[in-house]
């Protein structure tokens, strides 16, 4: 629990732009699709996990399948301008390399651990995304991102040793 209250602070990000009924009304958007999203990670992990067990490199097949056919039903019915795609291709195929990488070792760790320690782990991606604008970006941490860090790491500590 320590770990995902972590996370939550973490991805918690103010915007001073948005004042009064308007400001309500984006955060009430936000969280919602805050839910929307994690309901969609959670049942993406546990399909994962219930495919997985006889042959986790059809998981991985049949996600990216579900996946790709969704993005391009998408194309079809929005029609949208893809006029700066082939200059982000390399990165396009990049971030495609790394999360096919991501969810086949999630895939494979499912089947040899527990799928709430394994979908915890998973769930660490905000913690990184910070350190990585920390590091690579020179992005400040603000205290409340520092007070997200430290509850996850505690969480995940707490996890590993069999205690949360």
């Amino acid at each position: 629990m320590v770990a995902v209250a972590g996370v939550v602070v973490l991805s918690y990000e103010e915007d001073s732009s948005e004042e009064g009924s308007n400001g309500s009304v984006v955060a009430r958007r936000s969280l919602a699709l805050a839910l929307v999203s994690a309901l969609g990670f959670g049942t993406m992990f546990t399909l994962l996990d219930v495919i997985a067990t006889d042959r986790p490199g059809w998981a991985i097949v049949s996600a990216r399948t579900g996946g790709v056919t969704l993005v391009l039903v998408a194309l079809a019915l929005t029609r949208p301008a893809l006029g700066g795609v082939p200059a982000a291709l390399p990165a396009l195929v990049a971030v495609g390399a790394l999360d096919i990488t991501a969810n086949s070792l999630f895939t494979v760790a499912s089947t040899i651990g527990l799928l709430p320690v394994v979908a915890v782990g998973g769930s660490m991606y905000p913690a990184f995304t910070i350190a990585l604008a920390h590091v690579v970006l020179g992005e400040r941490l603000r205290a409340p991102q520092r007070l997200g860090v430290a509850m996850a790491l505690a969480g995940v500590a707490l996890i590993a040793a069999g205690g949360a």
